[in-house]
């Protein structure tokens, strides 16, 4: 134990820390004993600056090997974070710790790896599993042979009195799944056990079998155990206990010898007087205590020379590639079971792009229906006098007659997309667009025929005069603020007016077609002329929906499933097995990329055969491309995750960000049309140029080497491998894996 006097100066010079050392317990017995643990001088702290809070202060703890040590103390007084330490799952800002002899995290001492079992004070199991598959998946994690492992989990299902082995983790009691979560943690038998609050909510008698079951791991294993509890009497027969708070070790000795030196009745009684003489000390973690650390070191004694050293001898060790692939190809055989434990939830998920394409095709791309549009005509059809029917357009010219373009007009337009309902007068139409009964009113006054007839034959001529010119127009009455309603008319009336001048060509004695605009498409590079009747929006925005709802789903998968894990106390239970950051990263993109790329082909599918989407490119280069997106999506997420634990501020993010790609993505609206700042910005989004890349491939007859779809595929790898390395990066740092 650590502590500092500042008022043991009696040279007046400045303060240097005076340190008293106990490295082991204080009776003769204990000083032979060797030490498995031993941390010396521990200072954790989260956050920084004025934020920043001391979890741990200048702590030291010395833990005998083949026995039990008690750590007692309240809550939030820093009992798990020194767990963690010497797990090796945290590293400290600064001190040394020694699990038998060695650093946490080097081969040789076993933590974090096989050499340890570690039980965090969550439940932090999988209830989705059942609990032989959840003791098996720790068994494979810790190398052990099949043989062993179906051995040990018939044992500690007897010996912990936990219910069918084939039970789904989900329907047990509280209490059952704590018993299950310690059977996990020594069903390899290691030489270190953490057991952090194991009795927490368990009956009187279980408890006490819980404890009869460590002594006799202590006794017969040589098993090195350290407990932490709230109920201090529990201890009592323990090997050695510490009292904690604060973030120190203020004792630390053999239960009995602590009660005689304290002249206490009990360990509860203790632990007040402990608390009750605690003089205040000065050994906060300081920034100018990494300026006094060589002064420290100076004074501190090496005592290296208790440590029971001891190599760990890992099953690794002789089969370095094996054990680097072993717990991926474990991790994943465990995700894919819980996947396909949730059929409702597989459904969904290969659903859910399906049905959304399906309201895309249904809701996007079509015309307006019904739109009531006011037709008011103030002149009446004299055929046969003045006026020609279409079939007699090509005597109207040396009869002198003239077509009733009115009528010509109207039947042009297409009745699906404008309900055209005749009124009386211009009035009463206005009076009904105010009513909302009318989305416009078309308006032709008297003479319109014969004044339109003149304006369309003498269109460079100088002689027609403003009331010809005046009778002669079309006039549209509308609610201006139904921006597309009113688009959708006035398209409509133009594509009708282009017939309608070609139709009557004839009557003004010229030929067919005299009036067509004057250009002309030539050979087309792509695609072919009967194309432009059939391609729309649809057709557009399809592949580049495909590519956003697939990385949208790959995306909220990964980011949701990680956090849950994260929260769950899983990640630190993986960790602390021996799995990597990388090894859990790359299992659950290997996992989810197996279920993804079915969901992916289907997608793909049912687009071409069902929706009849045309794909004159590669199937394969575009499925690859999909397939690209999923694991971009994936490692989005993992990158979220990371940086936001909390599920409520994960989901606001994800949502967030992908809207605010999807607005400047170029999916619906091309990116041609954004403005130029915007453009470079939205070219380096994940599913810009892959969204450009599966259009062209799909829409593009003959275009597998086309110029926007090799892009597309080095985007997506690029995003892929950046994400990942980041999302690796950031569960590095944040976690302070030592």
């Amino acid at each position: 134990m650590v502590s500092f006097d500042p008022n043991n100066n009696p040279s007046g010079q400045p303060n240097h820390p005076v340190i008293a050392i106990s490295t082991t317990c204080e009776t003769s017995d204990s000083v032979k004993t060797k030490l498995a643990i031993r941390g010396r001088n521990l200072c954790l702290t989260y956050g920084s600056g004025d934020k920043a809070t001391y979890v741990l202060n200048n702590l030291s703890i010395s833990v005998p090997a083949g026995g039990i040590y008690g750590l007692l103390g309240p809550s939030g007084c820093g009992k798990t974070s020194l767990l963690k330490i010497i797990s090796g799952l945290t590293a400290p800002d600064s001190g040394t710790v020694r699990v038998f002899g060695s650093k946490p995290g080097e081969r040789v001492s076993g933590v974090p790896g096989p050499g340890i079992g570690y039980m965090p004070q969550d439940i932090a199991l999988i209830p989705d599993l059942t609990v032989e598959e959840m003791l098996a998946y720790f068994g494979n994690l810790y190398f052990l042979p099949a043989p062993v492992i179906r051995k040990q989990i018939n044992d500690l299902v007897n010996l912990l009195e936990i219910p069918d082995k084939k039970r789904p983790i989900e329907n047990m009691s509280g209490g059952q799944q704590r018993r299950l979560s310690l059977a996990c943690t020594i069903i390899h038998k290691p030489r270190l056990v953490i057991l952090d609050e194991p009795t927490v909510g368990v009956d009187p008698l279980l408890c006490e079998r819980i404890w009869k079951l460590l002594y006799s791991m202590a006794r017969e294993e040589s098993m090195t155990i350290i407990v932490t509890t709230h109920y201090i009497e529990e201890c009592r027969k323990a090997k050695m206990v510490g009292f904690m708070r604060k973030g120190e070790i203020l004792e630390e000795d053999e239960p009995e010898s602590l009660i005689n030196r304290f002249s206490a009745d009990n360990l509860e009684d203790v632990f007040y007087k402990i608390c009750l003489n605690q003089k205040r000390r000065n050994t906060m973690c300081l920034p100018t205590f990494n300026k006094q650390r060589k002064s420290i070191a100076s004074v501190v004694v090496d005592d290296s020379h208790l440590d029971k050293v001891e190599p760990f001898k890992s099953p690794q060790d002789n089969r370095p590639i094996y054990s680097r692939f072993w717990p991926i190809w474990t991790l994943y055989k465990r995700y894919l079971v819980q996947i396909l434990r949730q059929p409702i939830f597989l459904l969904i998920l290969f659903m859910f792009p399906i049905t959304s394409l399906g309201l895309l095709f249904v809701c996007l791309g079509h015309s307006p229906k019904d739109l009531p549009i006011g037709w008011v005509v103030e002149e009446t059809p004299e055929y046969g006098l003045f006026h020609a029917r279409p079939e007699e357009f090509d005597q109207a010219f040396t009869k002198y007659q003239i077509p009733f373009y009115p009528d010509l007009l109207r039947s042009k337009l297409d009745p699906k997309t404008l309900n055209i309902i005749p009124y009386d007068s211009l009035d009463a139409g206005l009076t009904d667009v105010r009513r909302a009964k009318l989305d416009s009113v078309v308006y032709m006054s008297r003479g319109f025929s014969e004044a339109f007839h003149e304006r369309i034959n003498y269109l460079s001529a100088n002689d027609i005069d403003d009331d010809t010119i005046k009778r002669g127009t079309i006039n549209v009455y509308g609610d201006l603020t139904d921006a597309f309603a009113m688009t959708t008319l006035q398209l409509s009336l133009q594509l009708s007016l282009l017939n309608v001048m070609n139709e009557t060509a004839p009557a003004a004695n010229l030929p067919y077609y005299a009036r067509t605009l004057p250009f002309q498409i030539g050979t087309p590079i792509y695609g072919s002329l009967g194309d432009t009747e059939s391609f729309g929006l649809q057709d557009y925005a399809a592949p580049g929906f495909m590519v956003v709802i697939l990385y949208s789903c790959s995306l909220g998968l990964s980011a949701l499933g990680l956090a849950a894990e994260v929260a769950d106390k899983m990640f630190d239970r993986n960790y602390s097995t021996g799995i990597t950051i990388g090894q859990l990263l790359i299992a659950q993109v290997a996992a989810r990329f197996t279920y993804l790329s079915l969901n992916c082909a289907f997608v793909f599918i049912v687009v071409i055969y069902v929706f009849k989407i045309k794909c004159y490119g590669s199937f394969w280069i575009g499925l690859a491309l999909l397939l690209l997106q999923t694991l971009v999506g994936q490692t989005n997420g993992m990158v979220f995750a990371a940086i936001f634990p909390a599920i409520q501020h994960l989901a606001f993010v994800a949502l967030g960000s992908l809207l605010y790609m999807l607005f400047i993505s170029g999916v619906f609206w091309p990116v041609e049309a954004l403005p130029y700042y915007f453009r470079y910005l939205s070219s380096s989004l994940p599913f810009t140029e892959p969204a450009k890349a599966l259009r062209s491939l799909m829409i593009k007859e003959g275009a597998p080497f086309h110029p926007l779809i090799w892009p597309g595929l080095v985007v997506s790898t690029g995003w892929f491998f950046m994400l990942l390395a980041l999302s690796y990066f950031i569960f590095k740092i944040k976690f302070n894996r030592s």
